[in-house]
């Protein structure tokens, strides 16, 4: 990642495709730190294409979700902007 980013954390669910990749890559140039969380190859893809992190997660396991929550706190103390875009 870029250190050279500002002290902001922008989270992105379903940032993988569609409407999500798009704000995706709008919202990278804000310069805050992001992160894509998403369940497939696609989430790995963008994240490379914006220098970004990235965790896949299956949204079908709560306990793997809430596994995904503890290390996305544990990595990141402080989000200041979460965009819940996860949908079928």
């Amino acid at each position: 990642m870029n250190s050279e980013r500002k002290d902001k954390t922008i989270v992105l669910t379903g940032g993988s495709s569609g409407i999500g990749a798009a704000a995706a890559r709008i919202l990278t140039e804000t310069g805050a730190w992001f992160v894509i969380p998403g369940r497939s190859g696609e989430t790995k893809k963008l994240a490379a294409e914006l220098d970004c992190d990235y965790y896949l997660v299956d949204y079908s396991s709560f306990s793997l979700v809430k596994k995904f929550a503890q290390d996305l706190l544990e990595k990141y103390p402080q989000i200041d902007v979460l965009v819940n875009n996860v949908g079928e």
